[in-house]
C-alpha cells in the first residue's frame, strides 16, 4: 500500500481477472448479490446498462452519498459482474483516502499497467511516467474505479491520465461530496436511504441468513430497524447484534432499549447506533476489534499477519491445559475474526480459495469508534 491509495486488483486481460473476493460459483454470486443489493438494484441495472451500451466516448459515472450508504458495496457488484468484466480488457480498482497524493496514484497505475519495472531505478520525469500510462491505456478498453474521492481537486489532477480513446472505456467514482460529480461532469447516481420495507428486508437477510423473523418478534424488530433511519451500515450492524442473541422477546427488548438510549444521547447521528455492535461483543472479541484501530483508513489487512499480531499481543488465549484436541491459537484467532465478520463489524476484502478470509478491512465509520 502507498499512503493515500491502495490498489485492490488489476487485470491485463479477461483471463487474468480475479474477483474482489476470489472465484465463486454463479449460485453463490447470486446469493451475495441478493443480500447486499437491497434498495440498489435499479442503480445497478442502470449503470451496467450504461457500460454495455457505450462503445465510443469515455464514460465517467459517479455514485454520491453519505458514509455507510453502501456505495462501495454497489460499485464492487458492478465491477465484479461477469457481463461487465467481459466488456473491458483492463481493469483497476483504486481506493483513494483523505491523504491524497497524485504522484502515488500515478505509481499505482504504472504498476497496474506492468510498467513499473521498466521505470525502476531510472531517472524518468513525472511527465514521462504519465505519458507511459496514457499510451498503455490508449490501446485498451479500460475500466477504472476511483473509490472514495473526497475533493474535486483529485479529479483535476488525475483526469489527464485517462485518455478518451473512443473505445467505450469507463471510470467509476464514489464520493461523499456532490461537488466531485459536478466537477467531473459525470452521470451521477445518488443511492437513497432505504425505505421501511427495504430496511426490514435487509435486516432479516442479515439477522436470519435469509430466513424469516418469528412473528412474535417482528414488531420489535421493525421498530429497531426504523431507528436506523435507512442507513444500510447501521442496519447490518444491528442485525449482527441481534443474530447472535436468543430469539426471545425479553432479549430483543433489551437490545431495543439500548438502541433508544444511544439515539437519545445524540439523536442527530445515526452512526451512534453502530456502537451497540461493539458493546454487545464479549470481552475476548472487544480487544481484538479495538486492535483494528492501529490500521489506517481503507487499508486491506492481511489476515495471516493480523492473526500473528493478535497472538503476539496476547489477545488470543490458549485453552486450559488438559483439554483433549485443543485448538491451535491460530485456529482460535480465525474463529474470532469470523465472529467479527458475522457481526458485520469487519468487512471481507478478499477470500482464499478454501473460502477463508485472506484480507479484511473495517468501515471508516466503525474505525471512528
Amino acid at each position: 500500500m502507498l499512503d493515500g491509495f491502495k490498489i485492490e486488483k488489476y487485470c491485463i486481460n479477461e483471463g487474468e481477472f480475479e474477483g474482489m473476493q476470489g472465484a465463486r460459483s454463479n449460485q453463490k454470486q447470486d446469493k451475495v448479490f441478493e443480500e447486499d443489493m437491497v434498495g440498489f438494484v435499479d442503480i445497478f441495472n442502470n449503470v451496467t446498462k450504461q457500460l454495455k451500451e457505450n462503445e465510443t466516448n469515455l464514460n465517467v459515472i459517479s455514485l454520491i452519498g453519505m458514509g455507510g450508504l453502501g456505495k462501495t458495496t454497489l460499485i464492487k457488484k458492478i465491477y465484479n459482474n461477469n457481463e461487465v468484466k467481459k466488456l473491458f480488457s483492463y481493469s483497476v480498482w483504486i481506493t483513494v483516502s483523505k491523504d491524497y497524493k497524485a504522484t502515488e496514484l500515478l505509481q499505482i497505475l504504472l504498476k497496474g499497467c506492468g510498467l513499473s519495472e521498466s521505470t525502476k531505478g531510472k531517472d524518468i520525469s513525472e511527465d514521462d511516467q504519465k505519458s507511459k500510462v496514457q499510451k498503455f491505456l490508449e490501446k485498451k478498453k479500460y475500466l477504472i474505479v476511483l473509490d472514495d474521492i473526497w475533493e474535486p481537486e483529485v479529479w483535476a489532477e488525475v483526469e489527464c491520465l485517462f485518455p478518451d480513446n473512443n473505445k467505450g472505456s469507463a471510470i467509476l467514482i464514489t464520493s461523499r461530496n456532490d461537488g466531485v460529480a459536478n466537477y467531473t461532469g459525470s452521470k451521477s447516481y445518488y443511492p437513497p436511504l432505504l425505505d421501511e420495507d427495504e430496511s426490514w428486508k435487509l435486516f432479516c437477510k442479515k439477522a436470519f441468513k435469509g430466513g424469516e423473523c418469528p412473528s412474535v418478534l417482528e414488531s420489535i424488530g421493525r421498530l429497531m430497524t426504523e431507528k436506523c433511519r435507512g442507513l444500510p451500515l447501521a442496519i447490518i450492524t444491528l442485525a449482527g447484534v441481534v443474530g447472535k442473541k436468543k430469539r426471545l422477546t425479553v432479549e430483543w427488548m433489551r437490545i431495543m432499549r439500548s438502541v433508544i438510549w444511544y439515539l437519545a444521547k445524540d439523536n442527530s447521528k445515526v452512526p451512534k447506533v453502530l456502537k451497540l455492535g461493539y458493546d454487545s461483543l464479549p470481552q475476548r472479541l472487544k480487544t481484538c476489534f479495538l486492535y483494528f484501530g492501529i490500521y489506517p483508513e481503507d487499508y486491506a489487512i492481511p489476515v495471516k499477519r493480523l492473526k500473528q499480531l493478535w497472538i503476539a499481543e496476547g489477545l488470543i488465549q490458549a485453552p486450559k491445559t488438559g483439554i483433549l484436541d485443543a485448538p491451535e491459537l491460530e485456529d482460535i484467532a480465525e474463529e474470532y475474526l469470523n465472529e467479527l465478520v458475522d457481526r458485520s463489524l469487519v468487512l471481507v476484502a478478499k477470500r482464499r480459495s478454501d473460502g477463508g478470509v485472506k484480507s479484511c478491512r473495517i468501515h471508516d465509520l466503525l474505525l471512528d469508534l
